[in-house]
């Protein structure tokens, strides 16, 4: 997730200080022909802008500035203390106002407890501008945006700076960077998708498969594919998108399964929804092609756009087509559509792309601040639990804060999804206030999630003796089935919940049979690591095996509390000798935006570990971890080594001993 590789640029720097009480009225250049640029300008000639980074910021690398946002040309971002960032969106919006962008961008953000701290007009780049201050959350981490928004040539320009709430930073450098250049706006042209990889989805010669969805897409010239964190960034829930740059065209398809009973209330629901969710109003009916139908679909108008939307029910299956674009470009829009549309259709080869995809997958390697993700194991060291997804159906899971922010509740540890299956599962595990009976625990969590009280039987939830009951509620969509297992041991109550529409849940007994027997608890916390009686410390949060030089090394975690939930900081030393290891998780993204996170997270490590004293010298690289790693030794003395596996960033501080011989020895556990 993106989230998280935001959050850890924060994170790894020096966050202090007060709050600045306002940021500054920006007054960026607009500068005229002939005007020349300083050296080291970064000039976008399609949009027509530059950046001049001034003294301690940096422009990014154009993957990186890709995985930021869908719309990004360009980014920057400090390089002192990693705590300030910015980047320029353009987009093509013919005939939309500023104040409705304002408005759009306004309801787009999405941040936990986000507030409007200040809202201006100003002028910047020579054009009438807006400028508004927001803070919020994103994953727990507070955070303090700044943009300021202009329209020139048609084209809506976006600059966003932000940094964690309370550091102080003046992002001014940011915006003071920015020149708005003359001469006519070019011809964007969009790099296609041609080969990614999700959990149940891929493109392959630019074709969208997706497992889950039983669905393929085809986008002819000239859209292009949205997929992974780009798409997440619009809608979470899509299955994918597509996009014209100019006009500015957007589409985005997305499924359910839904039994044919429910049918006609999921139309309604879908179509309603979205009707609400657009703020406006049906303005006539049309056609959109879906699945080689001409599907009936509404159309909208809303703050300077139009937009359509079609819900095809059929096949145990709802899909949703939704497609918007400037009012003002409809006719071009609706022209395009006649000529070339994605076109939506059967997955032709189900078990070609099962296959591949479980060629793609490599082990999964997260942690957190008291579990950790490897491979299809959830350890919870806090209560000593343990859950072994099975390989067998499609299940997907998240932990903790994802878990949370999916299932939009505050005390979910793990959430499990099979999209093919169409089950939900959840697992909860609360320290109870007071003392309760496992049965009355029982009773409680039924009556929380609204289901009549029913018999429960007797079962169990890994070494304990539980409850679990069964029963329907109905919802405005149609009845969807429960089924609750609960137990409680030591004080702490645990709760394991599957859900879905009753027929999907009958058919899924033997998925919710062998998920529940998986589940392991070892009736006391569990130690992050230890240290073997041959000196050789095991990690097991963190995943390594580090054989120490002789006998006398202490062991502990120097984790800073702000850094716990995606990194690990553990220090070994014997008097003068020190070495410490340092594992940070850019999250769980993947593809190209994997990558360009790793790349940052990489950078970030470097600057904060290698670089923190001045006359840090490089030196040739070192193979650790099977890769080329970076090696830097400063003037106290100290080396560094840093590199990653492509799941994770690695470093290794070492005083007083041999790095090589130290390094060689460190492994990754599974």
């Amino acid at each position: 997730m993106r989230g998280q590789t935001l959050a850890l640029t924060l994170l790894l720097g020096a966050c202090g200080g007060a709050s600045q009480a306002g940021p500054p009225v920006h007054a960026a250049a607009a500068a005229e022909d002939g005007d020349a640029l300083p050296d080291g300008a970064f000039v976008q000639e399609t949009y027509r802008f530059a950046l001049t980074p001034t003294p301690g910021w940096e422009l990014l690398e154009a993957d990186a500035v890709r995985t930021m946002n869908v719309n990004a040309s360009a980014a920057m971002h400090a390089l002192d203390d990693d705590t300030g960032w910015g980047m320029v969106m353009v987009e093509h919006l013919v005939g939309v106002g500023l104040d409705d962008a304002v408005q759009l961008m306004l309801d787009g953000i999405a941040l936990e407890d986000a507030r409007l701290v200040s809202d201006e007009r100003v002028r910047f780049a020579d054009r009438p501008a807006r400028r508004f201050v927001v803070e919020g959350a994103l994953e727990g981490m507070p955070l303090r945006f700044e943009y300021v928004l202009f329209i020139s040539r048609d084209h809506l320009y976006t600059l966003a700076a932000w940094q964690g709430t309370g550091s102080g930073r003046d992002l001014s450098p940011f915006f003071d960077a920015f020149v708005l250049l003359p001469g006519q706006i070019g011809e964007a042209v969009e790099a296609r998708v041609l080969e990614a990889t999700g959990a149940l989805w891929r493109v392959h010669e630019g074709r969208y498969e997706n497992l889950a969805s039983a669905l393929q897409v085809d986008a002819p010239t000239p859209w292009t594919l949205v997929v992974g964190d780009a798409l997440s960034g619009i809608n979470p829930e899509a299955d994918v998108g597509f996009h014209v740059a100019s006009p500015d065209i957007w589409g985005l398809v997305l499924s359910e399964r839904v039994p044919p009973e429910s049918y006609d209330r999921m139309h309604a629901f879908l179509s309603q929804s979205t009707i609400d969710n657009a703020g406006g109003q049906v303005v006539r009916r049309d056609t959109l092609p879906l699945l080689g139908e001409s599907v009936p679909a509404n159309v909208m108008h809303s703050r300077g756009l139009e937009m359509t939307h079609a819900v095809r029910c059929a096949e145990e299956r709802c899909v949703q087509l939704l497609v918007w674009y400037p009012i003002a470009a409809a006719a071009e829009a609706r022209s395009l559509f006649r000529e070339a549309f994605p076109r939506v259709a059967p997955l032709s080869d189900p078990e070609a792309l099962a296959a591949a995809l479980r060629a793609s997958q490599r082990e999964r390697r997260e942690i957190g601040p008291h579990h950790t993700l490897r491979g299809r194991r959830y350890t919870d060291f806090a209560h000593g639990l343990i859950v072994e997804v099975p390989e067998d159906g499609h299940w997907q899971f998240w932990a903790e804060a994802e878990a949370r922010q999916l299932v939009e509740s505050d005390n979910v540890d793990l959430y499990l999804f099979d999209p093919v299956a169409s089950l939900h599962a959840m697992l909860v595990v609360e320290p109870l206030a007071e003392p309760l009976d496992a049965d009355t625990y029982h009773r409680d969590s039924v009556r929380v999630i609204g289901l009549p009280e029913t018999p429960a039987e007797e079962t169990r939830l890994g070494s304990l003796p539980a409850h679990v009951s069964e029963a329907d509620a109905s919802m405005e969509l149609g009845a969807m089935r429960w089924v609750v297992h609960t137990t409680v041991a030591n004080g702490v109550g645990y709760r394991l919940v599957f859900w879905g529409w009753p027929e999907h849940v009958r058919a899924g007994r033997d998925q919710i049979r062998e998920l529940v027997r998986t589940l392991s608890f070892t009736g006391s916390a569990l130690p992050h690591g230890q240290m073997q009686g041959d000196g050789t410390w095991v990690d097991h949060r963190l995943g390594f095996r580090l054989p120490l030089p002789g006998p006398g090394w202490e062991s502990r975690d120097v984790t800073p509390p702000r850094l716990a939930g995606p990194a690990g900081l553990r220090l070994f030393s014997r008097g003068d000798e020190v070495v410490m290891v340092v594992v940070v998780d850019p999250g769980p993204s993947g593809g190209t935006e994997r990558a360009a996170s790793i790349r940052e997270v990489t950078q970030l490590v470097v600057r904060r570990f290698a670089q923190r004293e001045e006359g840090t010298r490089e030196l040739p690289p070192m193979r650790w971890l099977g890769r080329d790693a970076q090696h830097f030794v400063m003037p106290s003395g100290m080396h560094a080594l840093i590199t990653h596996d492509g799941q994770q960033v690695y470093a290794m501080l070492t005083q007083g001993v041999d790095l090589e011989a130290v390094s060689s020895g460190f492994q990754l556990t599974p």
